[in-house]
């Protein structure tokens, strides 16, 4: 991101920097997301400074970081426990990931089930993630060669989501393993069955249930990274 006029010169403060601009512009943050349908500006943090595209990839590799890391292990086990496949344990329904947007898609593995799941939100087909990550270029001097940015991820206000669904869908590849596995259809629909009986699955899932702390990804997620937190192990709270 970087605009001649507009980008933050070498030696700003960017935290300064974005709130001049706030003011000078007359942006009102609003926080109520009760009151609209749309996602709105809510929040910025800037991070480490560097090489442009190193940034970036630093940027991107925490998220990935964290999106695929042991925080989410509940989430096969929700999968389980709503196909009825597998050896589940008992344990509430979690799919705390979807606050980072949806639809999020579940391979089974297992060859002997076919198929896939996805969670998306109850009455749509995806959900926007709140977060925009970004390297933001620093303005060095006009003329000059841009090769230093910051990290930069931007949080956006969005409507809680109220519930979600577990979707069992088949790829093209799924559907030629099915065939050659001689698998039994039957099984297929009794499964999707089994899983819309269960749904649509409640907020609970999403934030917690009423026993924890209301649980934030985002808020998880921008801790984590302002410590550098991507590669120690951490528990789903």
């Amino acid at each position: 991101m970087f605009s001649v006029k507009f980008s933050p010169r070498k030696h700003t403060n960017l935290n300064d920097w974005y709130e001049c601009k706030l003011k000078r512009f007359e942006i009102n943050l609003n926080t109520n997301t009760a009151t609209q349908q749309w996602p709105t500006l809510k929040e910025v943090h800037f991070g480490k400074r560097g090489e442009i595209t190193e940034v970036w990839k630093q940027l991107i590799n925490s998220y990935k970081n964290f999106r695929s890391g042991p925080t989410w292990r509940s989430e096969a086990n929700s999968v389980r426990l709503l196909t009825g496949t597998g050896r589940p344990r008992q344990a509430p329904i979690s799919f705390k990931r979807s606050q980072l947007g949806m639809p999020i898609v579940f391979q089974v593995k297992d060859p002997r089930e076919p198929y896939q799941a996805q969670l998306v939100p109850e009455g749509k087909s995806r959900l926007a993630s709140p977060l925009i990550l970004k390297p933001i270029a620093i303005n060095h001097n006009e003329g000059a060669e841009l090769i230093e940015g910051a990290e930069l991820i931007v949080v956006l206000n969005q409507p809680p989501i109220e519930a979600v669904r577990l979707e069992v869908v088949e790829s093209k590849k799924d559907k030629k393993n099915r065939k050659d596995s001689n698998f039994d259809i039957n099984h297929l629909e009794q499964v999707k069955q089994r899983v819309d009986r269960k749904c649509p699955i409640s907020s609970k899932a999403v934030y917690g249930h009423k026993d924890k702390e209301r649980y934030s990804a985002i808020d998880d997620f921008i801790q984590k990274w302002m410590k550098g937190n991507f590669n120690r192990k951490w528990r789903e709270k």
